[in-house]
């Protein structure tokens, strides 16, 4: 009798070390959908690298884009690995920039301005950053990838 304890509280261990690994590879709740009421939804994936090209943690990225106001102001931190996505509305036809401003830890915040093009598809070097724009398969949501050097 005692044996078959000693088994079965072995296995209920294993059960809930399995369930506590399962629970840990879930992750954190998913990132939120953008919205397609304010305009063309468009993914920004910053990557924030130092002069040695190492990735910047806990750096703040703050996007704003003037032509929805200030209530599309936008702002998050980076990760370990240096990057963040923060999700927006693509500018209207007239002015299709958008402003951010990068705070990385223990140094001065520097801005640069985001001109995204008329058409996806397009690689551009825009110092500080670099932009990539593209759009998905069904060209609902437009994705920006920025790539930002610290001066």
């Amino acid at each position: 009798m005692l044996d078959r304890m000693r088994r079965l509280w072995w296995l209920e261990l294993g059960i809930v070390a399995l369930a506590l690994l399962v629970i840990s590879r879930m992750g954190g709740p998913p990132d939120p959908e953008p919205s397609t009421s304010a305009g063309t939804p468009l993914v920004l994936y910053f990557a924030v690298y130092d002069r040695h090209d190492e990735p910047v943690s806990e750096a703040r990225i703050h996007l704003e884009n003037p032509a929805s106001g200030s209530r599309s102001a936008k702002s998050a931190q980076t990760g370990p690995d240096g990057r963040v996505t923060l999700f927006s509305v693509l500018p209207g036809n007239e002015d299709r920039r958008l402003r951010y401003t990068v705070q990385p830890p223990g140094a001065d915040a520097f801005s640069g301005i985001l001109e995204l093009p008329q058409q996806p598809g397009i690689r551009q070097n825009q110092p500080p950053h670099v932009l990539t724009v593209e759009e998905d398969l069904n060209g609902v949501t437009w994705r920006a990838d920025v790539v930002v050097r610290c001066p």
